[in-house]
């Protein structure tokens, strides 16, 4: 069910908003994924040669082409993921980009075969240390590169559009996210549900905002720890409120021990400053004890300071 009262509904109102947005990203994903499909089929149907492309094409970045290879790539350079080859055939030379695999995979075909062919679509170099390396080795090795348009800047590399890369992540993330918050979102669920929604909203429940917990007629209510814990009253014995100490914080934490000796943490909040007097630590003395609940506060409290004190 859903809660209606305000102080548990926003509780869990980030993990309704962050299950929204994962389905979005899916939804977004799943339609850059299919129209990147649609959009590679398409180029993939309509394959061309490369040097086609270049002739045809006023930008021959990504485009789908093929260029037919006749001797084993020989490498120009390599980060750290894959390397840059020299490729030639009948007509030209060029430089692909490939990773270890795939050049084992072309060296074998080519020297089983006389000649492959490379599918892929090309893509513009953007690290500049490997431009300066490429060009640093053609200049050097004067390979008669087609530099009007195919230069070292340009270059083929096998893969798919982007739209199926951006979407793919979009999709996980999308998953992740929603997979994450309905987990999330089950941990408020309760099988006295309504019955603690109710009485959390009658006005003799007394709402503990330091503390994030509810006192009802029959309940102690906590939202801690991103979930929704009900404590039957008649079940809890003692409550006991401590300080621990964490870097320039206070971490203030409220347990619950049960009948049946259970230690329960219902609260645990980080402070800067922490503080309580006598007057609250009486209050809650009091509330808990009128349902037969043993309050112990280990926080040592405020001392409160006379008006005529001197200093």
């Amino acid at each position: 069910m859903k809660y209606t009262n305000k102080h548990i509904k926003e509780e869990y109102k980030l993990n309704q908003i962050g299950r929204t947005i994962g389905m979005i990203l899916l939804v977004i994903g799943i339609l850059l994924v299919g129209f990147g499909m649609i959009q590679t089929k398409r180029k993939m149907d309509y394959v061309r040669p490369f040097e086609l492309v270049l002739q045809e094409e006023s930008n021959p970045a990504n485009q789908t082409a093929y260029i037919d290879i006749i001797r084993v790539p020989e490498k120009l350079a390599e980060n750290k993921y894959e390397g840059y080859y020299l490729v030639t055939t009948a007509e030209e030379s060029y430089i692909v980009e490939m990773q270890p695999e795939q050049f084992v995979d072309l060296k074998q075909r080519v020297e089983e075969n006389g000649t492959a062919r490379v599918e892929g679509m090309t893509k513009v170099v953007i690290d500049e240390n490997v431009k300066t390396i490429v060009s640093a080795y053609i200049n050097h090795k004067f390979i008669a590169i087609r530099m009007t348009k195919l230069t070292y800047g340009k270059i083929l590399k096998e893969g798919y559009f982007v739209n199926l890369d951006i979407g793919g992540i979009l999709i996980l993330i999308g998953i992740s996210m929603v997979f994450i918050q309905v987990r999330a979102i089950k941990k408020y669920r309760h099988p006295l549900a309504e019955q603690i929604d109710e009485e959390c909203n009658q006005p003799e429940a007394l709402w503990f905002n330091d503390f994030r917990i509810y006192l009802t007629k029959s309940f102690l209510v906590s939202v801690y720890g991103g979930k929704l814990t009900a404590l039957d009253l008649a079940k809890v014995q003692m409550i006991r409120l401590f300080e621990t100490g964490k870097g320039s914080l206070s971490v203030i934490t409220l347990e619950v021990t049960t009948t049946e000796q259970e230690k329960i943490t219902v609260s645990e909040n980080e402070w800067s400053f922490f503080t309580m007097n006598e007057e609250e630590i009486t209050y809650l003395t009091d509330v808990f004890g009128k349902r037969n609940i043993e309050f112990v506060c280990e926080i040592q409290p405020d001392e409160e300071i006379d008006e005529d004190e001197e200093f």
